[in-house]
């Protein structure tokens, strides 16, 4: 009996010494740092948003323990909308340290005269519309009949969401001759159809037709194989044959590529 009250006793105590270790003041918050992982593109300014995003006047004298991680990150998020917060590491005894991607403009979008610059996901970087698209080719354009969106914001939620981030994954893995694959590319439009999406490839002649686009399992094969019918004429299966992929199009016609004459750079 005088065993098991000792073991309750003692378990007390070290409970009540490991609160207050862990609420003490040599683990509060001091200071943040920050660390970009694709390192080429590390930028001091982008830097200083991430720390000034955190509002460290907050978090400062709060235990080291006790922060709110995915807080910080959704809000660090919303205010740098160019970076993908990979985590916030405690560096004890007294550091945030924020580990993050530096995302870039892969689409662009036009919304009543103005235009706007978006990652991978759809999710707007330009904290101001511009009167003008990029003077360069290294943007798809995505046919968008929604209203303008909010710096920081998405053009689209869920599957939509899925289907323009894999073509950018897709065009990526299709780059074979090493240079930027939107070149390759004009324009894409996920809202011509119930599930179906038309990529208008650079030059204005050829237009994929992808079918069952929620699918996104299979996107990567059905864009690889009408975007390889197209630069090699002899490759047909896009039309079918093989019974894999039926599902993928390429389409020249003239009445196929005048809706999207806006489209072309």
């Amino acid at each position: 009996m005088r065993n098991k009250r000792l073991i309750i006793i003692f378990s007390v105590l070290v409970a009540v010494t490991l609160m207050v270790l862990l609420s003490s003041v040599i683990f509060t918050v001091r200071s943040t740092t920050t660390r970009c992982l694709n390192h080429a593109f590390s930028d001091p300014a982008l830097d200083q948003r991430i720390i000034d995003s955190m509002d460290l006047e907050k978090i400062k004298g709060k235990s080291i323990f006790f922060i709110k991680e995915n807080e910080l990150i959704a809000n660090i998020e919303k205010v740098v909308p160019e970076v993908s917060v990979v985590n916030i590491e405690r560096k004890f005894p007294d550091r945030l340290t924020v580990h993050y991607v530096k995302l870039f403009d892969y689409y662009e979008i036009a919304v009543g005269g103005f235009y706007y610059s978006l990652t991978h996901e759809g999710r707007v970087i330009d904290e101001e519309p511009r009167l003008a698209p990029k003077p360069d080719d290294q943007r798809i354009r995505i046919v968008y009949s929604g209203t303008a969106p909010e710096f920081g914001g998405y053009i689209y939620d869920g599957v939509k969401r899925q289907i323009i981030s894999e073509i950018v994954s897709a065009l990526e893995r299709l780059d074979l001759a090493e240079e930027k694959a939107a070149a390759r590319f004009d324009f894409i439009d996920i809202e011509a159809g119930k599930d179906c999406i038309y990529i208008g490839l650079a030059g204005g002649n050829n237009l994929i037709k992808i079918e069952g686009a929620s699918d996104i399992g299979s996107l990567f094969g059905k864009i690889q194989l009408g975007y390889t019918t197209v630069i090699d004429p002899f490759f047909d299966r896009a039309k079918g044959q093989d019974g894999r992929y039926r599902m993928a199009y390429v389409l020249s016609s003239k009445s196929a590529m005048d809706p999207y004459s806006d489209y072309r750079y």
